[in-house]
């Protein structure tokens, strides 16, 4: 394929993993860091059009539910996103703001969803650009340029750099069901103690 039809391919895939979560765009990220290292593609052109497809997908996903609210969100949007993890990222957006968005992309299971709480919760769109875009950067730059660095053999590179994502997904998921577990904790012992204290 001609350069530029690969770098549209990685852009809408980047698109498509925001809007459409079981997108393995990841994958396909990696897939075209390791294009780049064997000189198919340049690699900074392959990186900004997965992050401009990051960012595109985030601000997609974030002006439907700023538009439409909550309601309309959580009866329309059950077929893709849970209301358990809604409610989860709407803990996290009140209890951590803007913090949450910095760092969406390094949070699994939550990415999109994260973009859809803060639609709603009426987030302060050039807020949300720019901090969308620093963690779809960080995210992108750094499992990309680790691939390109390596370059070898493709299978190898997926299977390892698959299993990575599994076990760091599987360590943030734990983090964060323990920082739920903590929340929920203090907020029942501010209210016993307000209730003992009244």
């Amino acid at each position: 394929m001609p350069p530029l039809v690969i770098y549209l391919i990685l852009c809408v895939a980047g698109f498509l993993e925001n809007v459409l979560p079981p997108m393995p765009g990841d994958t396909v990220m990696l897939f075209g860091a390791f294009l780049a290292s064997k000189g198919v593609i340049s690699f900074y052109p392959a990186f900004l059009a997965t992050t401009a497809g990051s960012v595109a997908g985030y601000m997609a996903l974030f002006a439907i539910a700023f538009r439409y609210g909550r309601d309309a969100v959580h009866r329309f949007g059950a077929r893709w996103f849970s209301d358990d993890s809604m409610n989860r990222a709407e803990v996290y957006l009140r209890r951590y703001g803007y913090v949450v968005i910095l760092i969406n992309r390094f949070l699994p299971g939550l990415r999109s969803v994260i973009s859809i709480v803060s639609g709603y919760s009426r987030c302060l769109p050039i807020a949300v650009f720019i901090l969308s875009a620093i963690s779809a950067f960080g995210w992108n730059f750094g499992w990309m340029y680790s691939v390109y660095s390596l370059g070898g053999n493709w299978d190898t590179i997926k299977n390892k750099f698959l299993s990575l994502l599994s076990l760091y997904n599987r360590a943030v998921i734990i983090v964060l069901a323990c920082l739920l577990v903590v929340v929920v904790i203090a907020f029942l012992l501010r209210l016993l103690y307000k209730k003992r204290r009244a």
